[in-house]
């Protein structure tokens, strides 16, 4: 975990002072404040912000990303990348045990999206976790090495390795946060050799720029300085 991220406060909505962009959108704050926790020392409370009869994506309820069963993958990937990078953290463990019981409720199977993103929702399945979710919780809840768990988490980690090969071939938009956070994260703790190609063969400039003209597209924080940092102190650690 990083050193304090100076934060804008035209990013931070005054209510809550969870993050939000420059219109004070908040279908993205989860995710957002999920991932500089990761990498921050920032926002070392307020996790349970996000936590309500389901997930949340923000915990205002006059707006759509304040109800119930919209929380999606691409808002829980984080969540579990930063239980895992904060191990001492009293927020971090409380979250990680109310997560783990919402997860169980849908079998380690899906997430929590029912309804579609926006103020006219509507019904769709929700997003399949998968083997690289599975594989941060194998990590979050590991206690000592044992031969199943590192066959396990190098099953999980294909998934992982597969997404590098694919932005790695070309893959075209812009939304690289969750991978980015997934690899480093599975690289960092508990690394298995799968996990390890699926670092080294990840093109990280490229995916760093893209995920800053993202940012920049959608008025949102821009968060590729603090992968870029993390990059260069796993590469220099490792």
């Amino acid at each position: 975990m990083g050193e304090e991220f100076q934060i804008d406060p035209i990013y931070i909505d005054g209510p809550y002072g969870l993050p939000v962009n420059r219109f004070k959108d908040a279908g993205d704050s989860a995710a957002e404040f999920f991932t500089i926790a990761c990498l921050t020392k920032n926002f070392t409370r307020k996790w349970s912000y996000y936590q309500g009869v389901t997930p949340l994506r923000h915990p205002n309820a006059n707006y759509w990303w304040g109800l119930p069963e919209r929380f999606s993958r691409d808002q829980f990937i984080p969540v579990l990348c930063a239980v895992l990078n904060n191990p001492e953290s009293n927020e971090a463990f409380a979250c990680s045990h109310w997560f783990w019981g919402q997860h169980r409720s849908k079998g380690f199977l899906f997430a929590w999206n029912k309804f579609s993103n926006g103020p006219r929702p509507r019904r769709k399945t929700p997003d399949f976790t998968g083997p690289e979710v599975w594989g941060l919780w194998a990590r979050i809840w590991a206690e000592k090495f044992s031969f199943t768990r590192f066959f396990f988490l190098c099953f999980c980690d294909l998934e992982t390795l597969i997404s590098a090969i694919h932005w790695r071939l070309g893959r075209k938009d812009q939304v690289t946060r969750n991978h980015m956070l997934s690899t480093l994260m599975s690289y960092k703790h508990l690394p298995t050799p799968i996990s390890v190609l699926a670092y080294k063969i990840t093109p990280w400039p490229k995916l760093i720029e893209k995920w800053s003209r993202h940012c920049q597209d959608v008025y949102a924080i821009d968060t590729s300085y603090l992968f870029a940092k993390e990059v260069d102190y796993l590469n220099y650690i490792k």
